[in-house]
């Protein structure tokens, strides 16, 4: 059966999303307890480091549609494949943290122009009727990226960490080629939809979007904790160890490509709107249960609630489409974007801080609960209004 070229640019958004955020932002924590144990790192620098990533990716969602005036846009982005490929790699070399946290902001900077350009020209590609479902091919490449760490990654590491790191640059390679080989010539398919007004609820929607942004920009704050720091509380904190965690972070990648396809089905069956402000409340709690219990069953319940996260990426996606046209659609998801990537970037700076302060995981863990409730009650007001959608 042959792909419509929609499904074609999605897949290659979700192969360089598997690259870029999948092995190269979550597959480092994983890391962080083989990094502590074997000397290389702190606890406190471990977090600095993931920070620089997060750092790194507001850079490139800020610079990302500005570098399409320069490049074409299939050039650009299989320049960053290979540039997040090449750091990847240059990880695996032992010569300290600066310059670890140096190729972790490069992969920072390459996700975020592949998030930011891999949303928009999926989202303006794909149909009404397919836009959800095109939005989770994405993030079940995150998914998969994910599960990758949680498997591949833990197994490595009993060999070495150099070990861990060359698995994670293969794999890379892999899904980069992917990428590459599905947005070859993908410019000749963007052209906005003829039929289509280019000013749609531009003003009738203002508050809508603002809202879109403060929940894009809270849910990138609630992740943090969980990104950088929960193999590691998992791991050492609570001492399960590497088998267990490693257990866990192969349901985070499960759960984070089941999430995507969960979310794809209740918008279809419900709304976007609907959809959105249910999954940012069900997180929520996931994220702040540790706080309340460190039982086994309360445990399992963050995993898996942690790992559908891209749910709300898949919708925040989705629910701008709803609310812009398709030659819009770049700039929207760079806005979008930008404001994920500030709110990581702040999060990531602040949360190593505040556990340095602390010393408490749970209060971590509460905080993100928190934050991520509040980005919910963003999304809820929509919920009531018939024609947001």
């Amino acid at each position: 059966m042959s792909t419509q070229p929609w499904q074609r640019v999605a897949i290659g958004a979700g192969a360089g999303m598997f690259l870029g955020m999948g092995l190269g932002r979550f597959s480092y924590s994983t890391m962080i307890p083989a990094l502590i144990q074997a000397g290389d790192v702190d606890v406190v620098t471990a977090g600095y480091i993931g920070g620089a990533n997060l750092v790194g990716f507001l850079t490139g969602a800020a610079a990302s549609t500005v570098a399409t005036k320069v490049l074409r846009i299939d050039r650009l982005l299989i320049g960053v494949i290979s540039a997040a490929f090449i750091a990847l790699a240059a990880s695996a070399l032992p010569w300290g943290t600066i310059w670890l946290g140096g190729w972790r902001a490069v992969i920072g900077v390459s996700t975020g122009c592949i998030m930011v350009l891999g949303l928009a020209i999926t989202a303006q590609a794909a149909p009404p009727e397919h836009r959800a479902r095109a939005m989770s091919y994405i993030f079940i490449g995150v998914g998969g990226g994910i599960l990758f760490g949680g498997t591949v990654v833990p197994a490595c590491l009993d060999i070495s960490i150099q070990a861990a790191w060359i698995a994670v640059a293969v794999a890379g390679a892999i899904a980069g080629s992917v990428a590459i080989t599905c947005w070859r010539g993908v410019h000749c398919i963007l052209a906005p939809a003829a039929n289509e007004n280019t000013a749609r609820q531009q003003t009738s929607s203002r508050a809508a979007w603002y809202a879109v942004i403060a929940a894009s920009f809270l849910f990138s704050v609630g992740l943090v904790p969980h990104t950088i720091y929960w193999f590691d509380y998992l791991a050492r904190d609570l001492e399960l160890g590497y088998t267990i965690a490693g257990w866990h972070w192969t349901v985070v990648g499960i759960f984070a490509i089941l999430g995507p396809i969960a979310v794809a089905w209740l918008a279809n069956a419900t709304s976007t709107t609907f959809a959105l402000a249910i999954t940012y409340l069900i997180l929520a709690a996931g994220l702040a249960t540790p706080w309340f219990s460190q039982a086994m069953s309360a445990l399992v319940a963050s995993t898996i609630i942690f790992g559908a996260q891209p749910a709300v990426s898949t919708l925040l996606g989705a629910r701008a489409r709803d609310l812009g046209s398709a030659d819009q659609m770049p700039s929207m998801m760079r806005t979008i974007i930008l404001s994920n990537g500030i709110g990581s970037a702040m999060a990531g700076l602040a949360v190593p801080k505040l556990l340095e302060t602390t010393g408490s995981y749970e209060l971590l863990f509460l905080t993100a609960g928190c934050v991520m409730c509040l980005g919910g009650l963003f999304c809820l007001p929509a919920m009531f209004h018939r024609n947001s959608d």
